[in-house]
């Protein structure tokens, strides 16, 4: 009876075929990640080809995630350096900050919607970067989507009138007669 199970079994999961580590010439492993030290390619058995492989697909992956983590530092410093502009309201908070993000030309060709052939703020990444900046202000914890997003919308609107006003040379006074 006890044979009869082992056949059953081995015929529903085949035992593994033996590894052979002996290094065949057939395969030559040729790593794409050389550290400066190799250029050849390496002879190995199938399942050195296979770990090897794996491992410098895991080093890949390693060096994607160390990429991120940097990303995600850097831009947690963003955040953490616009917050400190600083303001005494929602509005100016969020005024200061998009005034240190966008000058007056480029704030000129967007608006939240993308109307009109300009681009969409609402779908930019920057406004991510707003909406965390304004509530990791102390004073503007507590701001709502809605708030901030209210005041960018405005501040976008008076975008044309600020860089108009900063082409327009001020009011000369008449020469004293």
């Amino acid at each position: 009876m006890g044979q009869e199970w082992q056949s059953l079994l081995n015929s529903l999961h085949p035992p593994a075929p033996a590894l052979n580590m002996q290094p065949s010439s057939s395969l030559a492993y040729r790593p794409t990640w050389r550290g400066g030290r190799m250029a050849d390619s390496i002879p190995c058995s199938a399942a050195e080809f296979q770990i090897l492989s794996l491992l410098e697909t895991i080093k890949q992956q390693n060096d994607q995630l160390v990429a991120k983590v940097n990303l995600l530092t850097t831009r947690q410093r963003v955040i953490s350096s616009l917050a400190n502009i600083g303001g005494q309201d929602v509005k100016r908070v969020t005024w200061n900050i998009l005034g240190r993000l966008f000058t007056d030309e480029v704030s000129h060709q967007i608006n939240w919607k993308g109307v009109h052939n300009k681009k969409p703020f609402s779908r930019m990444a920057t406004k991510t970067l707003l909406f965390s900046a304004v509530r990791k202000n102390v004073v503007t914890r507590s701001a709502t989507d809605a708030e901030v997003t209210k005041h960018a919308i405005r501040w976008f609107n008076l975008a044309a009138d600020r860089a108009a006003r900063r082409r327009v040379p001020p009011p000369s006074t008449p020469p004293p007669e």
